[in-house]
């Protein structure tokens, strides 16, 4: 079980992306299609939770390890030419 102040940790954007090693686009396009938990701050600064963005990190992750294991198993076509005709 997590501790209540884990759970109540809120970002700015600026601050998940340093936490992800990600641009500040990379965190306010998340936060606009509903990938992070948002809370709406004074004027226009906007809050994410650090749950959130670390679940998404954990995911992000995830992909791509799963796509770099698939890359591998890929088999590469290879054109042949013969020019002897």
């Amino acid at each position: 079980m997590q501790k209540q102040s884990e759970k109540d940790e809120w970002l700015t954007l600026a601050s998940a992306a340093r936490l992800a090693g990600r641009s500040y686009a990379w965190a306010r396009d998340r936060a606009a299609v509903g990938v992070f938990e948002r809370r709406d701050g004074c004027g226009r600064r906007v809050f994410v939770s650090a749950q959130s963005v670390r679940a998404a990190i954990a995911r992000d992750r995830r992909v791509k390890t799963q796509q770099a294991s698939e890359s591998r198993r890929r088999r590469h076509l290879r054109l042949v030419v013969d020019n002897t005709k």
